[in-house]
């Protein structure tokens, strides 16, 4: 669920230290396919920031363990999902 997805990103994105020196945040929107089988495939950066936080969204994204398929009709099909990350400073 959302909480797991949550946690994981809270666990797996590190910002760049690069990114961090400039002083760069914002929001990452990144889209990817859920395949029949769960697994995240064809992540993509729809709108991003810096290239540094734009390659750490999708670093983390291709790392996300697989999902539960999604279903029409009693079967198991190919969803594309859509997933801003925000990037902050503290």
């Amino acid at each position: 669920g959302m909480a797991a997805l949550m946690a994981f990103l809270g666990k797996q994105v590190h910002y760049p230290a690069l990114a961090a020196q400039m002083g760069v945040e914002g929001t990452v929107y990144l889209s990817f396919l859920i395949g029949e089988d769960g697994r995240v495939s064809d992540v993509r950066v729809v709108r991003g920031v810096s290239k540094e936080l734009d390659e750490e969204a999708v670093r983390v994204a291709q790392r996300m363990p697989d999902w539960k398929p999604g279903r029409q009709n009693g079967r198991a099909v190919r969803v594309r999902y859509s997933l801003p990350m925000r990037f902050r400073l503290d």
